[in-house]
């Protein structure tokens, strides 16, 4: 989306806002409406932001030549009723009061404009062709994948009474001992946690510290990057991916950060009402109803205190004496500098191993048909783009709907579906210790800077976990970027993640992690997972039509949350198969972030016939800019 922004920003906030989709103009607020009219006819943008109404003449010279549509126009100022368009472009108001600057705020309802439109032109027909061809409430629905997020959503289903199976390219959890051989959820440590702010924009949250790397993405872990392999050994395709991760502007992180801590809030109350309906899938599996947040610097702990605060997710605040006498088993930390204050916050843990496993008993009591071993290979289209069919081998797999959530190893499953190119897989590493004398009686989130491995590692989940094995604690920390090769994985990469989770584990836990190292466990225990990410880091919620009038849903990429958000994917998929609109079928769209973002080819000099270059004076910026002005990682409410 090219946009056109006419007028003077603060100049401290020109390396922030101004993106490779910004044509930065502020010549025009000083020249004459006739410069307006042949700038928009010359660069043809998609919106114009302004603070001044544009004329009919200058808006009429844009229309006749855009081959965009619809385009529209964002204006600074007080609303008035009477404007509601200008030669046929609509108008959208922003005022010019609040926290934020006008102009981010203009910036922030020109990408939410755009999220609908994009909604509209690519959801909104699903949803009507559902409302057309909706039958019975036993619909058949094959869900791919029978990882946290595709149970729960097996769950809510079966509850609505659709007929559903499950597909699993894996063996089944419950009777294999090679983990490796297992996806994200039952392959890593058994531990997984909610809380309000899962899976937030991972960059936005520490680019101003000083120990976060200026490039994750350039160096290896043992460097202090977030690389598996040296960069030069990814192929194009993973170049791409990180490209967009690492050119999304810092404005507009803050709004994709929003909008994943909103389906954390979704999913909330739907996990206390899962708690209430179906309690044996929470006893005896290492619930855990406290969860704390630990920082090791007063900035952090002030600065989080306002944040967590303001999602609605803080609980209470602990200073040190009080986290010490509440919680004694963090009481050498907090001794040896480690901490420096906790907050209490909204959230749970369990042993997602046992979880699942009491879903899937719970799910084929009832009926669900689960089908192990068995690799789905190929989204069979017609030619004119309608769902024909899943291929596993050479068996057909055919029902009125897919749902298709296959972690970080979609492969060529994804291929010809938008969101084909967009999932990498980024590793993660666990360990376990004894949770020895004083216990540790809270899960835990660490946020912490100024150490070796910060870059990789920066926060750490310590989930306690009580069982008929003993009482432990799991540790996992890490950011290992493979790509979308997730199979052939570097082992000494891992070997570098489990460095840097052994530092957190010494530092926190000292005598636990002696123990450990004496008993064995340390090593024993470890593991790596390899979870499903995003170059936007929002999650993935695609929509496909089938042949019978039935849909394709592909979800996921949720990065660190989709267990948190899984309730809420559940209702999601719910919605799409009744013909119904929801949050996260506009902010999940595969193509938001690109769409948005989109070549940036428009940033070259553009010189009309009327006006010479110096005249037209598009404003270059130095990518380097971008990347020293980091995100102020404010919550856009």
């Amino acid at each position: 989306m090219k946009i056109l922004v006419n007028f003077q920003i603060d100049k401290p906030l020109e390396p922030r806002l101004i993106g490779d989709n910004v044509i930065y103009r502020p010549d025009l607020e000083r020249k004459g409406p006739g410069h307006l009219g042949k700038t928009l006819a010359a660069v043809a943008p998609d919106v114009l932001v302004t603070c001044q109404l544009p004329d009919v003449v200058s808006v009429a010279k844009w229309i006749q030549t855009t081959s965009s549509f619809p385009v529209f126009i964002v204006c600074i100022g007080d609303y008035p009723e009477a404007v509601q368009t200008v030669a046929g472009v609509p108008v959208y108001w922003v005022s010019a009061q609040g926290d934020l600057s006008a102009a981010e705020r203009a910036l922030i309802l020109t990408e939410t404009l755009h999220s609908r439109q994009l909604d509209d032109e690519c959801n909104r027909p699903l949803r009507i062709a559902r409302q057309q061809h909706r039958s019975a409430p036993q619909e058949h629905v094959v869900l791919v994948g029978a990882g946290a997020v595709n149970l729960l959503t097996a769950y809510y289903l079966h509850e609505q009474r659709y007929r559903v199976s499950v597909i699993d390219a894996n063996p089944d959890p419950r009777t294999t001992s090679a983990w490796s051989q297992l996806g994200c959820t039952h392959g890593g440590c058994d531990g997984r946690m909610f809380t309000l702010t899962e899976s937030r924009y991972h960059l936005a949250n520490y680019q101003n510290t000083d120990t976060e790397p200026a490039r994750p993405f350039q160096d290896r872990i043992a460097a202090n990057g977030w690389l598996c392999q040296d960069r030069h050994e990814l192929d194009g395709t993973d170049i791409a991916w990180i490209t967009e991760y690492t050119q999304t502007p810092t404005w507009l992180t803050s709004v994709l950060n929003e909008d994943i801590i909103s389906f954390n809030r979704q999913s909330a109350p739907l996990w206390e009402a899962l708690k209430q309906d179906c309690p044996s899938i929470f006893d005896g599996v290492g619930y855990t109803p406290t969860v704390l947040r630990v920082y090791s610097t007063r900035e952090q702990f002030a600065a989080a205190t306002v944040n967590e605060a303001r999602v609605g997710a803080l609980k209470r605040v602990l200073d040190p004496a009080s986290l010490c006498r509440e919680h004694p088993g963090l009481a050498q930390a907090v001794r040896d500098g480690a901490i420096v204050g906790a907050l209490e916050v909204v959230g749970f843990t369990v042993g997602i191993h046992r979880f699942s496993a009491k879903l899937i008993g719970l799910l084929e009591d009832a009926g669900v048909d689960f089908r192990w071993n068995q690799r789905v290979t190929e989204v069979a289209k017609e030619t004119n783009g309608e769902v024909r069919c899943l291929l596993a081998g050479n068996e057909s797999i055919e029902a009125d709907h897919y749902v298709i959530s296959p972690g970080a190893y979609g492969g060529s499953l994804l291929n010809g579906m938008v969101c084909g190119e967009q999932i990498s897989g980024i590793a993660g590493a666990w360990l376990s210790l004894p949770n020895t004398e004083p216990r540790l009686a809270a899960s835990m989130k660490i946020s912490r800077v100024g150490f070796a491995a910060s870059g990789a590692a920066e926060g750490a989940n310590v989930i306690v976990d009580s069982s008929t094995d003993g009482e432990f604690i799991h540790i996992s920390s890490g950011h290992g970027y493979l790509g979308r090769d997730c199979e052939s994985i570097d082992m000494g990469a891992v070997e570098d993640l489990f460095r840097v989770v052994d530092e957190t584990a010494r530092r926190y836990f000292p005598a636990a992690y002696d123990a450990a190292q004496r008993s064995g466990l340390l090593s024993s225990s470890r593991r790596y997972c390899v979870r499903p990410w995003t170059p936007s880091g929002l999650g993935i919620f695609e929509m496909a039509p089938t042949r019978n009038g039935g849909l394709v849903v592909v979800t996921g990429g949720h990065n660190t949350g989709g267990f948190a958000q899984s309730p809420s994917v559940a209702m999601a998929v719910l919605a799409a198969l009744r013909g119904e609109a929801a949050d996260m079928h506009r902010a999940y769209h595969p193509e938001r972030l690109r769409r948005f973002l989109a070549d940036g080819s428009f940033r070259r000099r553009v010189t009309p016939v009327e006006e010479s270059a110096a005249d037209i004076g598009l404003a270059y910026r130095d990518d380097s800019a971008m990347a020293e002005s980091g995100a102020s990682g404010t919550l856009y409410q």
